[in-house]
C-alpha cells in the first residue's frame, strides 16, 4: 500500500467500529410502517477498498501472505450509484469490472450515522486518481459464495443538502487482491468508503 493510500486507510481505520443499535431516520411507508432512509446521493462517485499489510487490531487482521502483491492491498474504483428499490447498487463504471455492491438502511445506527448493511461481490482494477493517487497494478477480487458482507454507516447531510456523499464501514468475507502476474493475497476483512470524486 503507498503512504498515501496507507493514510487514508489509518483514518478510516478510526471510523470502522462497532455499530449502535439506536434507530435512525425513517420515512412512512405505503403500508403505514416505517421504512429506514439511506440519504445517498445518486451519480458518479469512488469506492475505495481497503486491506492492510499488517494490523495489530484482531477485528481487522493483516491480509496473507505479506508483501504481496507488490503494489499493496487497496483500489480506487470509479462507481456509478443508483436507487433500486428499498437498496441502493454501487457498480463499477467500467464495462470490464464487475464489482457491485447493493446495501439497504438497518434503522439503526453505525457510530452516531444512519447504519447501512449489504453485500458485496465481483472484481475491479486500480484505476488510482492522478494526480493524488496514480494507477497501481492491483484488482480486488470478490465472489458470492459464501456471500460477502458489508457494514457501515453513511454521514449525515450538510446544510440545507438531503443527500450525504460520504459513507464507510467494514467488509468480511474472502478478499482478494492480486496483480496481473497472479500474485494475490487473501484477506478476511477490509475497510472501504464511498465519495465524490476529487475535482
Amino acid at each position: 500500500m503507498t503512504s498515501t493510500r496507507f493514510i487514508a486507510a489509518l483514518a478510516l481505520l478510526t471510523l470502522a467500529g462497532c455499530g449502535q443499535s439506536s434507530p435512525g431516520p425513517s420515512q412512512v411507508g405505503s403500508g403505514g410502517l416505517l421504512t429506514p432512509q439511506v440519504p445517498l446521493a445518486p451519480g458518479l462517485q469512488r469506492l475505495q477498498l481497503n486491506g492492510f499489510s499488517f494490523s495489530s487490531d484482531p477485528d481487522l487482521p493483516a491480509c496473507t501472505p505479506f508483501g504481496v502483491p507488490r503494489h499493496g492491498t487497496a483500489v480506487n474504483v470509479p462507481v456509478l450509484v443508483l436507487k433500486d428499490g428499498a437498496d441502493w447498487v454501487i457498480r463499477s463504471e467500467s464495462q470490464t469490472d464487475s464489482l457491485v455492491l447493493r446495501i439497504q438502511a438497518t434503522g439503526r445506527l453505525y457510530q452516531g450515522r444512519d447504519a447501512i448493511a449489504g453485500v458485496i461481490s465481483g472484481s475491479a482494477k486500480d484505476v488510482g486518481e492522478p494526480p493524488y493517487s496514480l494507477t497501481v497494478d492491483v484488482e480486488v477480487v470478490i465472489g458470492t459464495a459464501p456471500p460477502v458482507s458489508v457494514t457501515g454507516g453513511v454521514s449525515p447531510p450538510l446544510g440545507s443538502n438531503t443527500t450525504s456523499t460520504f459513507a464507510n464501514g467494514r467488509i468480511d468475507g474472502s478478499i482478494q487482491f492480486r496483480d496481473s502476474q497472479g500474485n494475490a493475497a487473501t484477506c478476511t476483512a477490509i475497510i472501504w468508503s464511498l465519495r465524490p470524486p476529487v475535482l
